[in-house]
Parts: C-alpha cells; sequence; structure tokens
C-alpha cells in the first residue's frame, strides 16, 4: 500500500489527482498497458484539446480496464473535462472505478460532485448505499436530490428504508424522494417483480405530493396490480376529482387493455362528467370490447360537439361496416365541418360492399340538393363503378346543380363503354354549363381507352352532323383537349367565321392546343381583326401559348422571342404589354433582354425590371455584362421601387465580383494606366488632362497596360475648351508609336463637331465612318457629360453616342490589326485651351472570333 504524509493547505482536488497519478505508476509498473489503451491514456496526460481528450474517455470506456481507471480519476474534478471521465468510468465499472466515483463524491464540490453521485447510482452499486444516505440531507444546492435518486437507482432494502422514510416525513425532500421510490418501483415492474412495484408505487400514491408524482404512481399501481384488482383500481382513479388522476389512468388503459377494463369504459361512459367523455372515447379505441361499439353509438348524438366527434372518431375505428349508416346519418346532418370531415373521411375509405350499398340507398332517397351533392362526390372518390346507373339518373335531376355533379362522378367511375350514352346525353342537353362539364367527361372517358383515337372519331362525328354552335363548341372542346390533329384545320376556318361566338371558341380552344402551333394564326388574328373582342382574346392566348413553350422548351428560344416581339406590338394596354412581359422573363436571350429594356419607361418599369434583374446575371456570362450593367446601374438609380433598385445593385454588383466585366479606372490612381503622368492626371474621380489655363502642346495619349481584342466599351466623357481645335478621342486595338507620344489605330474621335465618328488615328489619318449632322445634333450634349459604348467583335466595329448608334462598320483590310490597347487622347491645341475628362470606364471582354 502507498502512503502519503498530509499536507497543509492542499486541496481535495490536488490529492486526489496526486492519489490518481500514483495508483497510475504502480499500474504501469506492475502491468504492461493494452496498446490502444496506452494511447488513449497518453492524450489524457498530454496537452491535447477538450474534445480530443473527451473522445479519449469515452473509448477508454469502450476498451478500458481497470488500468485506465486511475487516469480517469484524475479528471473527475475538471469542470470541462468531468462529463466525459464519468462516462468512462462508468463503462468499465468494477471495485476500482466505484471506488473512484466514491473518493470524488466525499471530496469534490458543485456539479462536480453531483455527477460522480449521479455516476454511482448509474453503477448500482449497493455499496456505497451508507455514504449516499449521509448525503441525503445535506443544505449543498442539489446534493442530497442526487443522493435520493442514486439511491433510487440501487433501491436495495437499506436504500428503500431510508427513501420511505423520508417520503413520510416532515422533510422538504419529500418529492425527490418520491421520484426516487417512482424510478425503484418502475426497475422492480421492468424485472417482473409486480408485488414490491405495487408497494413502491402505493407509498407514492398516497403521500402528501405534487399531484405530478402522485398521477405517475397511479400509472405504475395500475401497471403493477393483478388483473383481479386492477377493476377497482381503475374504477377509483376514474371517479378521482382530480382531472389529472383520471386522465393519467385512461391513458394507461390502453397499456393493458382488457375486456374487464372495456367493460369499465362503456359503463363510465353512461355516467360519466362530459368533460370526460371525449377521453373515456379516445381509450376505447384501444381498449374495447363487443359491448364497446352500442356504448359509443350511444355518444354520437350527444349534446356537445367534441363528444360526437370523439364518438365518430373511436366508432371509425372499433365499428364495422354495419355502422356505415351511423356515419350516413352524420354525414347529412353535416352539424360541424369536423364532424362533416370524420363522417366523409370514413365513408370514401372503408372498402366494403356494405358500405357501397348504404351510400347509393342514401343517395336514393336523399331529398336535400346539398347532401345529394355531397353523396355524389362521396361515390366519385370511392370509385363505385356500380353507381353508374344511379349517377345517370342524378344526371337527369332537373338541378342543374346535381346534374353536374353526376356527370363529373362519372369521370371517376365510368369506362369507354359509356361514351355513347354521354354523347347522346351532351347533344340532348340544352344547358351550357351541363354541356360543358359532359363533353369534360367524355375526354376523360376518351383517354381511358387503349385507342383513343378511336372514340375521337366518334366525337368528331357528332362535330360533322351538328349545327348548332354551342354544342359544336363542345364537341371542338373534347375533340382540342385530346390533341386531335383531324380538329386543327376545322379551328382555324373558324377563326374567320362571321358568328363571332364561332370565332371565340376557335380563339379559345387554340388557346388550349397542347403545343404552339396555332400561334402563327392567333397572331395573325390579333394584328389584323377589326373586332376588339376577337383581337384581345387572339392576343391573350397567343401569347399564353408562347409562354408555356418558353417554359416547357417547346421551341427554340429565338422563335418564341419573334412571336412575343410580334405580339409586343399587336399589343394596345398595358395589360396586354403586361402578359407580354411575362413571358418576355422566361428567355433568357439578349433579344428578349432588349425588348424589356424598352419598357422600362412606359408605365412597366417594375414589371421590365424584375424580369431584367431575373435573367441580368445569366447574360452577362453570355457576353453581354457591360449592356446589362448598364442597365441595371439605371433601374438601381432611377427605379420607384425600393426592392427593385436593391435587387438591381445587387446583380451589378455580382457581375462585377464575378469578374464578368472589367473596371479600368477605380476612380481614384492611374493603376493599370501608362502614360506622361505630367499630363494625365485624376480629379474629382476622372481621369483629366489638358488644361482651362493654356494650351496643350501635343497630342498624348493614356493607354491600358493590357491589350485588348473582342470588347464591349462603355465610358463617360467630357470636353471643354477656349478656342482652336478642342478634341480629344478614344483609342482602341491601338498601339504606341515607337519614339512618339502618338498612338496608331481606331479612334471614336470627340469633341469640335467629331463626335461620334470612327477615325484612324496615325495609319490612314482619316475618317472610316462619320455621323451625319442631324443624328449628332440630336444626340450630342454639348459642353456635358456624354456617353460612349464601343462595341469591336471581329471585323465588326459598332459606337453609340448616348444610345444613338453613329458607327456600324466593317474592316475589309485583313492585314488591320484587332489586338491593342486602349487608350484615351487629349489632342493638340496650341491656339486655346482644351481639357478632357474621362470616368466611368469599363470593358466587357467578349470571346476571340477567328481571323478571317
Amino acid at each position: 500500500m502507498l502512503m502519503f504524509a498530509p499536507f497543509k493547505m492542499i486541496s481535495r482536488l490536488i490529492t486526489m489527482q496526486m492519489l490518481a497519478a500514483s495508483l497510475l505508476i504502480v499500474a504501469q509498473a506492475q502491468s504492461p498497458l493494452n496498446p490502444d489503451q496506452a494511447k488513449l491514456i497518453s492524450v489524457l496526460q498530454s496537452d491535447a484539446g477538450v474534445h480530443e481528450k473527451g473522445r479519449a474517455c469515452e473509448l477508454l470506456g469502450e476498451i478500458g480496464d481497470k488500468e485506465a481507471v486511475p487516469v480517469l480519476a484524475s479528471l473527475l474534478g475538471d469542470e470541462r473535462l468531468s462529463a466525459y471521465a464519468r462516462t468512462g468510468l462508468e463503462e468499465i465499472s468494477g471495485p476500482s472505478a466505484t471506488a473512484a466515483l466514491q473518493s470524488a463524491a466525499r471530496t469534490l464540490k458543485g456539479d462536480q460532485r453531483i455527477g460522480a453521485i449521479n455516476s454511482l447510482g448509474v453503477l448500482r452499486d449497493v455499496n456505497s448505499v451508507p455514504l449516499l444516505s449521509s448525503l441525503a440531507d445535506s443544505q449543498e444546492p442539489g446534493l442530497a436530490k442526487a443522493s435520493l435518486l442514486a439511491l433510487g437507482r440501487i433501491a436495495d432494502d437499506k436504500a428503500i428504508r431510508l427513501l420511505l422514510k423520508t417520503v413520510s416525513g416532515p422533510s422538504a425532500s419529500r418529492p425527490d424522494a418520491a421520484a426516487a421510490l417512482l424510478i425503484a418501483a418502475e426497475t422492480e415492474l421492468a424485472q417482473g417483480r409486480t408485488t414490491s412495484a405495487a408497494r413502491l408505487f402505493e407509498t407514492v400514491r398516497n403521500a402528501r405530493l405534487p399531484d405530478s408524482y402522485r398521477a405517475a404512481a397511479v400509472r405504475g399501481s395500475i401497471l403493477a396490480s393483478k388483473p383481479g384488482g386492477r377493476v377497482a383500481l381503475v374504477i377509483e382513479q376514474l371517479r378521482a376529482d382530480d382531472r389529472s388522476i383520471r386522465n393519467i389512468a385512461l391513458m394507461t388503459i390502453r397499456e393493458v387493455p382488457s375486456s374487464a377494463l372495456a367493460d369499465v369504459l362503456n359503463a363510465e361512459l353512461k355516467t360519466a362528467d362530459p368533460d370526460l367523455d371525449v377521453q373515456i372515447l379516445m381509450t376505447l379505441i384501444d381498449c374495447h370490447n363487443a359491448k364497446s361499439v352500442a356504448a359509443v353509438k350511444a355518444k354520437v348524438d350527444a349534446d356537445r360537439a367534441d363528444v360526437r366527434e370523439a364518438a365518430l372518431t373511436a366508432l371509425s375505428q372499433i365499428g364495422s361496416p354495419a355502422d356505415a349508416a351511423t356515419f350516413l346519418e352524420a354525414f347529412r346532418k353535416n352539424r360541424s365541418p369536423e364532424e362533416t370531415a370524420i363522417a366523409t373521411r370514413y365513408l370514401t375509405s372503408e372498402e366494403n360492399s356494405e358500405v357501397d350499398r348504404e351510400i347509393l340507398r342514401a343517395l336514393e332517397t336523399e331529398s336535400e340538393t346539398a347532401n345529394r351533392i355531397r353523396l355524389i362526390r362521396v361515390v366519385a372518390a370511392r370509385g363505385m363503378t356500380n353507381a353508374m346507373p344511379e349517377l345517370l339518373k342524378q344526371a337527369d335531376s332537373p338541378d342543374t346543380k346535381i346534374r353536374v355533379a353526376a356527370i363529373q362522378a362519372i369521370r371517376a367511375v365510368g369506362g369507354t363503354q359509356d361514351i355513347p350514352t354521354l354523347i347522346a346525353y351532351t347533344r340532348s342537353s340544352s344547358d351550357e354549363t351541363v354541356r360543358d362539364s359532359a363533353s369534360v367527361t367524355i375526354a376523360d372517358l376518351c383517354r381511358k381507352s387503349a385507342n383513343p383515337q378511336a372514340e375521337a372519331d366518334l366525337v368528331l362525328a357528332e362535330l360533322n352532323q351538328t349545327i348548332d354552335p354551342s354544342l359544336r363548341h363542345c364537341w371542338l372542346s373534347v375533340l382540342t383537349s385530346l390533341r386531335s390533329v383531324k380538329v386543327l384545320p376545322i379551328l382555324q376556318a373558324d377563326l374567320v367565321n362571321d358568328n363571332d361566338s364561332v370565332a371565340l371558341n376557335a380563339i379559345t380552344d387554340l388557346g388550349r392546343w397542347p403545343d404552339p402551333s396555332p400561334i402563327e394564326d392567333l397572331l395573325n388574328v390579333a394584328e389584323s381583326s377589326p373586332n376588339p373582342v376577337r383581337r384581345e382574346s387572339a392576343l391573350r392566348n397567343a401569347v399564353g401559348l408562347a409562354t408555356a413553350a418558353a417554359e416547357e422548351n417547346q421551341r427554340p428560344n429565338g422563335v418564341i422571342f419573334k412571336w412575343l416581339s410580334r405580339a409586343d406590338k399587336a399589343s394596345q394596354t398595358v395589360e396586354e404589354h403586361r402578359r407580354v412581359l411575362s413571358g418576355l422573363g422566361r428567355l433568357t436571350t439578349i433579344e428578349s433582354f432588349r425588348l424589356l429594356v424598352g419598357h422600362l419607361d412606359d408605365g412597366l418599369e417594375n414589371e421590365a425590371g424584375v424580369a431584367i434583374a431575373a435573367m441580368a446575371l445569366p447574360l452577362a456570362k453570355k457576353g453581354y455584362a457591360a449592356e446589362v450593367k448598364e442597365t441595371l446601374d439605371r433601374i438601381a438609380a432611377t427605379g420607384n421601387d425600393q426592392e427593385l433598385q436593391n435587387n438591381a445593385a445587387t446583380e451589378s454588383a455580382a457581375i462585377l465580383k464575378q469578374g464578368l466585366i472589367t473596371n479600368l479606372f477605380d476612380g481614384h490612381s492611374l493603376v493599370g494606366w501608362e502614360g506622361n503622368t505630367t499630363v494625365w492626371r485624376v480629379e474629382d474621380g476622372a481621369i483629366v488632362a489638358g488644361s482651362m489655363e493654356k494650351g496643350q502642346p501635343r497630342n498624348e495619349f493614356l493607354a491600358t497596360v493590357k491589350s485588348f481584342e473582342n470588347f464591349d466599351l462603355r465610358l463617360k466623357y467630357k470636353v471643354t475648351g477656349t478656342k482652336g481645335f478642342i478634341n480629344g478621342g478614344v483609342q482602341f486595338r491601338s498601339k504606341r508609336v515607337p519614339n512618339s507620344s502618338e498612338v496608331s489605330g481606331y479612334q471614336a474621335d470627340l469633341g469640335s463637331g467629331t463626335d461620334g465618328n470612327l477615325y484612324d488615328e496615325s495609319r490612314r489619318n482619316r475618317n472610316l465612318a462619320q455621323v451625319e449632322a442631324a443624328v449628332l445634333a440630336k444626340a450630342l450634349k454639348e459642353g456635358d457629360w456624354n456617353y460612349y459604348r464601343i462595341r469591336a467583335d471581329g471585323n465588326r466595329i459598332e459606337i453609340w453616342l448616348n444610345g444613338v448608334e453613329t458607327v456600324d462598320y466593317n474592316e475589309t483590310n485583313a492585314s488591320i490589326s484587332r489586338t491593342g490597347v486602349i487608350a484615351l487622347q487629349v489632342h493638340a491645341n496650341t491656339t486655346g485651351a482644351t481639357f478632357v475628362q474621362y470616368k466611368d470606364i469599363m470593358v466587357d471582354e467578349l470571346p476571340a472570333s477567328p481571323q478571317p
């Protein structure tokens, strides 16, 4: 045995850790460790983190033995690791683990001490009973409760005696002792020792305790009682004044159902307080006998709705098909939505021919219209094919609503053999609503056929024989829904029929066509018909088909765009344009985008803006980033809807973030540019050159470090001066001229009437394209900021000035380079002052195009 001299002023925790470490040294000296166990112990003795050490404790519990106990014991006082250490010790168990936990229960404080006590309870260590008993009346917070509960888990004779004494005494710990006794009783019950379990449950049930403890004891007493005594016990509880006791008794009965208990419930249902009826009825679902059905049915007509609902619910679970009449009666009375729903659920789901017969009998005798309609719907929901004769009879009712309901039900229960009967019925009916319902039913029955086209030919024969416009429309609707190609030319011819009803019906049917085939015909009507009703209907249906084609990818986007573009031109009202915009929003194409942009200023800016924002990023990724971002920035700056403005700003930022467009100027430096910095500088967020105080001795250019080939360039410029040639320019696909300040290449000219022109600087030295004076006068903002867009893609060069296209040039000289820098120019002016400013310079690089 190891002996240690006492050291004053050393805490109990340190003493335990020293003891554990010493035990570990001895254990390691006497027995080599399991290699895996040794690794885990080394983790616990290292500087590893809490999570890693906690996992090591758990694994030691799985594979460790008594050699691991000392190191786990050393962690019992660690507030971060004590729970992990206890888990390991509980799994290892054995005398050494118990001893370590007992020592911790004596010396530790607070949660760590309570944890050790809990672990002793988990281990059910009878040798710990004296220790736990001595702590059961402790004043330390939580300690007495933990000790009592641990005694309840151990539950030997000494522990039980202490708990019985406490629960019947004056101590404030009575509830905790009761909880411990309930734990002990549940253990006894689980192990089949019902007599001792019953004694413990009864003690708690009769003690002066809160209702929750007594209720738990009632449950246990019922479960532990002998079948002969259980009935009397249940009756006693059901008649208790405390509702919680009654409720727990009813819940417990479900765990031990028997015919004898069912008799008790049946009897109680006759005399019980209505507040208890619902609980008894629900209990009878799990505990019933042959007599229970009558008891439950007696409550179906109770005064209280909740009792009636519970009775119907219970009857649906324990009754038989013979009870269908009861549900039908509740169904027909329709006293509350809940009762009707329960009855309907039973009538539609109970699979039994007797229920079918009851429903048919009820339908034959029902006089109220609402009930007949609901019964017809039940027939349809059940799929009662044997109800066809009765449904056909109901279809002859003088009440239109009943006739329509019957025809709709035939869709569910009829077959192809009923099509001729329905065709004849439709032919003989004069009510348009009935005819419409019948036509839908005929179409559905045709689809059930193995050869739908053969059935469609029956309808086509009727179409060819009738001259009644309303009946003709019925047959056309059927054939349209069946996708009969034979009807398409008939509908197309009807579009120009002199009879408005015939033409409008044709437009409606074509609008329901399963593919976009009729769109051209409908657009022709929308574009040319002098009849406003026909025009509007044709346009609406054409847009509907085009939108569906876009959603279902029925045609290429380019084809769908052409249709929607025509529809947009044919639209005459805001609502008509709005429908077109909805369709355009489903096409992620630059054409649809540009058409939407055109609606940002005509009262549809919100609808157009939403669609634009939705397609912005995909289009930016297709090479239109600059154009898209410009529009998004416009919406963000000028939109009238804050949410839309925020969304546009977010999408614009995403284009920059994903590198889909490059900002060539950061607004405060010349990073990325090279040139004469004594001339070029940054002022007020713009790149500037020249001066208003003196002339400009020569041309100067500020060029990008990077070269570009195909691109879409956007920037703003402003040029001012006093006299002379006040000029600048934007070079692109250009190169520095050696030993010179000049740059050679294409230039979008600006200033002194040259704005919008395409000039070939220091190469061919001439205008390649020149804007007309009238166009320039309309586009240019003299002395103000102007907006340039320059697009170079292969041989094609386009320039826009403030949104007006001024150049569309095709380079035919194959020797001209298509790659070069972008540069800004200030032109020489020796007779006056020139001052140029450039800002908001962004470029969207386009895919390289093959050389010709």
